[in-house]
């Protein structure tokens, strides 16, 4: 059961939300406000600045001349019609309503993030980053649903509010609280073979490279993609992995979720059991800042070769005769993946390649099960 604290400050996030939504802003309201969330009062104060700053030297420069040489001079000067003043006045307006715009999303912003902040505390409570990290995601686990993703585009705060989300998600509520509590915390892109080829899934996924671009090639006939959270550890000067749709945390509790090649841990999520023995296995994960990019970290030999051999199965895998040939698919596999986060590449040319690697994964589990391996837990 929630703790009164926990309850109070929920309740108060929840009240700052319904006062915000009751402003009406639009949906390109909505779009700065998700601009103004991931950046500093500094940037807020830049945007709104510049803003005003273009309205100001615009209308200087109309008066200015207006003065010199009169009105009708200035337009045939500037080349406009005699409709110039009202086209003028509606372009004033229209910045108008964008600087206005702008600074009701950074208020609308300040006004939840001590609510976000008090929740986080309720939540996190003391201790080290790792510590209030596992707080943290057992409390998503605990307080949202799961949903499919539906492409649409949703702040932190209307997750919070909607109590329900997929991973991009939950990582994203995970990633301000964290932030707010000063724990520096990053993006993670991984994806993953399928037990089995989906046709429909490849069917949606070409239309969707077809209309969007080569990064919407990351879910395909075998591979999916997913999205978690790295989160950096000031004891040990080094990233652990943080996983609310999984709910785990710490490097091995992640291996054990996602790489066992026996009887693993199933998510602490009901709804998420199903989708996960689905997630076979990641064969490129890379970190970034952004949630959008770039991921320039590829941190695929940290996850699915060094810690899945040496700290999941104590070195044992490298003794299996199917090891190399892992290493090997992995390593062939990944910078095309990798590419194909940044639109480079359209990762469906690669789907024969997909389907070996599973193969080479189904050969690793025999390989194991044959010499009686288990993961270390």
């Amino acid at each position: 059961m929630a703790s009164s604290s926990v309850l109070n400050a929920e309740s108060s996030l929840a009240s700052q939300l319904t006062a915000i939504e009751a402003t009406g802003l639009s949906r390109q309201t909505a779009h700065w406000d998700r601009s103004v969330v991931f950046r500093s009062s500094v940037w807020q104060l830049l945007l709104i600045w510049g803003a005003q700053l273009a309205l100001k030297r615009a209308r200087a420069l109309v008066l200015s001349k207006e003065r010199r040489i009169g009105p009708a001079p200035v337009l045939q000067r500037l080349g406009m019609s005699k409709h110039f003043g009202g086209r003028v006045k509606k372009g004033v307006l229209s910045a108008a309503a964008l600087v206005l715009s702008v600074q009701l999303s950074a208020q609308a912003t300040e006004q939840t993030i001590p609510d976000i902040r008090a929740l986080a505390d309720s939540v996190a409570q003391q201790g080290t980053s790792f510590t209030k990290t596992r707080r943290l995601v057992h409390w998503v686990n605990d307080s949202f649903t799961w949903s499919a993703t539906d492409y649409q585009q949703r702040t932190p705060a209307q997750i919070i509010a909607r109590r329900s989300g997929n991973c991009a998600e939950l990582a994203s509520v995970l990633h301000l609280l964290l932030d707010s509590l000063g724990v520096r915390s990053r993006w993670i892109r991984e994806i993953n073979v399928q037990p089995a080829p989906t046709e429909r899934r490849q069917q949606t996924a070409s239309q969707m490279v077809s209309t969007r671009g080569n990064r919407y090639s990351v879910f395909g006939l075998q591979h999916n993609d997913h999205v978690w959270l790295e989160v950096w550890d000031d004891s040990s000067s080094s990233w652990f992995p943080a996983d609310p749709a999984y709910g785990v945390v710490g490097l091995n509790e992640w291996l054990a979720a996602r790489l066992a090649l026996s009887d693993r841990p199933k998510p602490r999520v009901a709804a998420v059991v199903p989708i996960a023995a689905d997630m076979l296995a990641p064969f490129v994960v890379v970190a970034g800042d952004r949630r959008g990019g770039p991921y320039a970290d590829d941190r695929t030999a940290v996850y699915l070769i060094e810690g899945f051999d040496k700290q999941l199965y104590a070195g044992a895998l490298a003794a299996l005769p199917s090891w190399s040939l892992w290493v090997a698919a992995v390593r062939s596999l990944s910078p095309h993946a990798a590419a194909a986060f940044d639109g480079k590449e359209n990762l469906h040319t690669y789907n024969e390649d997909i389907a070996r690697l599973k193969a080479t994964y189904d050969a690793l589990a025999r390989d194991a099960t044959s010499r009686g391996l288990r993961w270390s837990r």
